[in-house]
């Protein structure tokens, strides 16, 4: 983006990189946000850089703690353990281990944590998205239900007044008459409309209860 622009390296700290650049050794520095906003620095002419043009290293800004299995330790990181940002941490890592990369390899990865899931207590996402789908399922099967319902209820009461029709007319045919129930298909698409709407309601309010009212 900047082919005028000499390269060139630059060791110490945050701070002594920043000293750097006010004593004049360089133009500009890069340094991680994360750290600076950690450290609570401050700079001269301070420009964020558009994380769609340059892609950060795998796994920045993030802090992991490692513990020993079923102790008091691993139960405090439960408690503190920000779901968000693990996922993502994994899935930039992931990855690495793709490429096989090592600490010397020029890799860049970000992933974003933007699902509806995203904050749903540990272990529920699985069958949380499988509440999720099967409401869509029946929502999707109460609108079809209710449009095949219309369409029986419809051709019956076509058939209704054509019946009433020729009685009226005196052109009455063997086995006419009239009928003041419905259809066992138009009762059977009721049913099955009602019963899918219930149900979509359902796991849909059990769905939110999780992923919002936790």
């Amino acid at each position: 983006y900047c082919p005028g622009v000499s390269l060139v390296p630059i060791r110490g700290n945050v701070p002594t990189r920043i000293s750097h650049l006010i004593d004049g050794k360089y133009d500009g520095i890069i340094l991680a946000a994360a750290g600076m906003t950690r450290l609570k620095l401050d700079a001269p002419h301070i420009t964020e850089l558009p994380t769609d043009r340059f892609v950060p290293a795998p796994s920045q800004g993030a802090l992991a703690i490692e513990t020993r299995r079923d102790s008091d330790a691993e139960a405090l990181g439960d408690v503190i353990d920000d779901r968000s940002v693990r996922q993502t941490v994994e899935a930039e890592r992931a990855v690495l281990r793709a490429v096989a990369a090592t600490c010397q390899t020029p890799v860049a990865a970000l992933a974003l944590s933007v699902g509806f899931l995203r904050d749903a207590p540990a272990g529920v996402e699985l069958w949380a998205v499988g509440l999720l789908v099967w409401s869509w399922v029946l929502f999707a099967g109460a609108i079809i239900s209710t449009f095949g319902s219309f369409a029986a209820s419809r051709r019956a009461i076509n058939a209704q007044l054509n019946v009433l029709d020729r009685k009226l007319l005196g052109k009455a045919k063997s086995g006419d008459k009239l009928q003041t129930r419905w259809s066992p298909a138009t009762a059977v698409l009721n049913g099955v409309s009602g019963v899918a709407f219930v149900g979509a309601i359902i796991l849909t309010v059990i769905f939110v209860s999780i992923n919002v009212l936790q």
